[in-house]
């Protein structure tokens, strides 16, 4: 037996021996109980460190907790990692290291004043898994983040905060990936900024950022349901400077995401004029993404939604506010909270979602929807599209504004909702296009809460309208500008604003009731009805009215130029019955149609200028019994002077039937007398002996037939 042992003895020892220098190589450790003793994973590959749920490794000092030098190193905790003095939580400080870190579901690594977890080589290669807290308490307020990747420009980075995590910091970022990172988010990220004690002239929040690109570019952040992430700005980043010539990054925030600028913006990227030509953000939106003024503690904020100095590509599925601001920003303008504000891209407002500028309740400074410039107010990087079924709002300032002389296009959707009050309240229309030649077209809602609901401004602009509702003036502004109105067969678009700079207007299909003041000097072309109804004004400007073979002119209102109307075209005066006035000439010719509806009360044309007939054949009169009364005469028309016309010209279309007239062409007016007009009761008595006459005839034949 004691040999026995004795060989049991020494086999142990070799074995402890070859364990001893294994692990001299590997670096390996397990902390399975409390410790203060700082750990490597050194320069052997594959090494592993562990800390056992229920047990710490707590250093001070300046001393990093875990130092990583080998490659394919890996950290499992699930216990406390803590830094308490000055030094890293985790630090990889050595290039083309991989390195995996997974922080198990109540676990933390934490750090008292320095980064939680930083890696710090261009080349090397990270993956964070975490389901637990790694927070930065960051006490001095020096730039402490929970996750420093910043470093990393050709290695990869990867961020994965489950449902369960939190990456934390105080008076710092929160997270810093490096070029071309991804981050994952089901959990909270959070940065909480203080006063920044640096800045003497104003109160101002820290630069402390859900998650800070920095200029590193190629960045992908995913926020799924139930993740936050939230900060000064809960997104930012850019090129920060004139030698960067280029940034990109990728936000998708998906339904029961919420993005946050407690002091800032919800998503905020920052570029130096020569850098934002050539940079990019793509924002895909299912949840909510906001920017905030926290008036409680500082003086100055800019609280956008989404604030980008570049070229954007942003799908909004959800909702996007910016709903406070206050101070100046660095180039000395006031701040105003923009829903969305960008240097030119594509915006698409999907049905349902929202995008909003100022408080909800309309208090505060003012607030816009949608802002297109080089972020100083003045010209923007590129041209712009928006398409909106949704609603874009400026609580109490423009909906939209394009500071730009590219030519832009807004497309407002039925279902759609664009509604602002202009700049200050007063000044300015809900929509703004800027000075390219810019395309807006509307099926939706448009409201200037201010009486002022679109102007586009300088180039030479195109307005479609093809349903929807506009509230508030149109004006075309400058250059050579055209407005179409296309509401479709069978349908009505009514306006009750005024029309002015346009060099054309269309009627195109439809019924359009214009019962505004116009003062647009263009010609307005009727190809479907046009009905005025304007009390004020003229309701086509000062332009002329062309009626083609396909339209009507109808109304009780006033046109202010001359008006021709083509064969097939038609007037008709008055809505059942009514006047309407035309204070220039009148052109009729051949197959030119009229409609009066004459009797108890009778239509009416009144004509400034001359009626004048032009070739031969004959214009037609329909005309419709309203109590007509035989031997009576009906004006029908008044003029200043007649030309060209005969009575030759004149004929009835449809007419009631029994009727019997005549027309007389007079010095100043057009006159019908009734001869004829049956009678009702005439006209029963005249049936029924009808029917009885029939009934004889029917009965003889049978008895004929019988015979």
């Amino acid at each position: 037996m004691k040999n026995q042992h004795r060989n049991i003895s020494a086999a142990a020892v070799v074995a402890a021996s070859i364990l001893s220098v294994a692990s001299l190589q590997a670096a390996t450790f397990v902390i399975s109980s409390n410790s203060t003793t700082a750990q490597t994973l050194g320069s052997g590959s594959g090494q592993t460190g562990t800390v056992n749920s229920g047990a710490s490794l707590t250093v001070s000092g300046s001393t990093v907790a875990i130092t990583v030098t080998g490659n394919n190193a890996s950290i499992t905790n699930n216990g406390t990692i803590s830094q308490t003095g000055t030094g890293r939580a985790i630090d990889l400080n050595t290039a083309s290291v991989t390195m995996a870190i997974t922080n198990n579901a109540g676990a933390l690594i934490q750090s008292a004043d320095a980064d939680t977890v930083r890696a710090n080589k261009a080349s090397d290669n990270v993956t964070v898994d975490n389901y637990g807290s790694i927070i930065s308490l960051n006490a001095s307020a020096g730039g402490a983040q929970a996750l420093d990747f910043a470093g990393i420009t050709t290695g990869t980075n990867t961020i994965t905060n489950y449902s369960t995590g939190l990456l934390k910091a105080t008076a710092a970022d929160a997270v810093r990936p490096g070029v071309n990172g991804t981050i994952i988010n089901n959990g909270s990220i959070l940065a909480a900024p203080i006063v920044d004690t640096t800045v003497t002239t104003q109160i101002a929040a820290t630069s402390s950022d859900g998650i800070d690109a920095q200029t590193n570019t190629g960045v992908q952040v995913t926020n799924n349901n139930g993740g936050t992430i939230s900060g000064r700005h809960g997104i930012t980043g850019g090129a920060s400077t004139d030698t960067v010539n280029s940034f990109t990054i990728t936000v998708t925030n998906n339904a029961g995401g919420t993005i946050t600028g407690v002091n800032g913006s919800g998503i905020n990227i920052d570029n130096f004029s020569a850098a934002a030509a050539s940079s990019s953000a793509t924002v895909t939106n299912y949840g909510t993404i906001t920017g905030n003024y926290d008036s409680a503690h500082y003086d100055v904020g800019d609280g956008d939604g989404v604030d980008v100095d570049g070229i954007t590509t942003l799908y909004n599925h959800g909702i996007i506010r910016g709903l406070a601001a206050n101070g100046a920003g660095s180039d000395g303008l006031t701040n105003h909270p923009e829903g969305i504000s960008i240097g030119g891209g594509t915006i698409v407002n999907y049905s349902g979602a929202e995008i909003t500028g100022g408080a909800l309740d309309g208090t505060g400074i003012e607030g816009h929807g949608i802002l297109v410039d080089n972020s100083s107010n003045g010209n923007a990087f590129a041209a712009t599209s928006i398409t909106n079924s949704g609603l874009i709002r400026g609580t109490t300032g423009y909906a939209i504004q394009m500071v730009s002389t590219f030519d832009n296009t807004v497309t407002n959707n039925a279902g759609g909702t664009i509604r602002g009050a202009g700049d200050a309240g007063t000044v300015g229309a809900a929509i703004q296009t800027g000075d390219g030649n810019d395309t807006l077209s509307n099926a939706g809602t448009i409201t200037g809460d201010n009486g002022k609901a679109i102007a586009m401004q300088g180039g030479n602009d195109t307005l479609t309208v093809t349903g929807g509702s506009i509230t508030g003036d149109i004006d075309g502004g400058t250059g050579t500008n055209t407005a179409t109105f296309n509401p479709g067969t069978g349908n009505t678009f009514s306006y009750a604003g005024a029309i002015s700079n346009f060099s054309s207007v269309d009627i195109s299909s439809g019924n359009v009731i214009l019962s505004g003041a116009s003062t647009y000097s263009g010609n307005t072309t009727v190809s479907g009805t046009l009905s005025v109804t304007n009390t004020t004004g003229s309701a086509t400007g000062s332009g002329n009215v062309i009626v083609n073979s396909t339209g009507t002119l109808k109304g009780t209102g006033d046109i202010a130029g001359n008006v021709s109307v083509a064969s097939g075209g038609t007037i008709a005066p008055g809505l059942s019955p009514g006047t309407l006035n035309i204070d220039g000439n009148l052109s009729i010719v051949d197959g030119s149609h009229f409609a009066f509806e004459l009797g108890t009360t009778s239509d009416l044309l009144n004509i400034g200028g001359a009626l004048n007939f032009t070739g031969g054949g004959t214009a037609l009169f329909d005309i419709l019994n309203n109590g007509l009364t035989s031997g009576s005469d009906y004006t029908l028309m008044n003029y200043s002077s007649v030309s060209g016309l005969a009575l030759s010209n004149l004929a009835f279309g449809s007419t009631p039937s029994g009727f019997a007239g005549q027309f007389t062409i007079g010095a100043s007016s057009l006159t019908l007398h009734v001869d004829a007009v049956p009678e009702p009761s005439r006209a029963l008595l005249g049936g029924l002996g009808l029917a009885v006459l029939t009934l004889r005839r029917r009965r003889k034949a049978r008895l004929l037939a019988k015979a």
